[in-house]
């Protein structure tokens, strides 16, 4: 049960990630990757650069201003590394929905073959005996 709740969590957190940044095709989704490990870069040398400045800092305002910039910049990275992390599993899990799909797709075509058939006994009998 647990495992299954689990799973829910994971397709709806990659539901919402489709949807907020509208990713239509796996390459969509590899570019999102790319661009959010290039904005990954550029948050952490932004963070390190606020890190050497605290570390010379001696004014007391002046830190307390960069200790709450590198609190946003580690926010920032931590919600991007949470986006990369679902849309691998998009990537991840692509070819098992794919697979549940066509499944689906074929009950559902077996179970309107079956009643087309039972609709067209059905005719037959009832034009029969008329």
């Amino acid at each position: 049960m647990k495992k299954a709740w689990r799973k829910i969590d994971r397709y709806s957190q990659e539901v919402c990630l489709i949807s907020k940044y509208k990713l239509n095709t796996l390459d969509d989704v590899n570019h999102f990757i790319n661009v959010s490990n290039d904005q990954i870069k550029l948050i952490e040398k932004q963070r390190q650069h606020i890190y050497n400045k605290l570390r010379r800092c001696t004014d007391t305002d002046k830190r307390t201003e960069l200790l709450s910039q590198r609190n946003n910049c580690t926010s920032a990275l931590q919600a991007l590394h949470k986006d990369i992390r679902t849309s691998n599993h998009i990537i991840e899990d692509n070819s098992e929905i794919n697979s549940n799909i066509k499944a689906e797709q074929n009950i559902q075509k077996q179970q309107f073959t079956v009643k087309n058939k039972q609709k067209i006994k059905e005719k037959f009998y009832l034009d029969y005996y008329r």
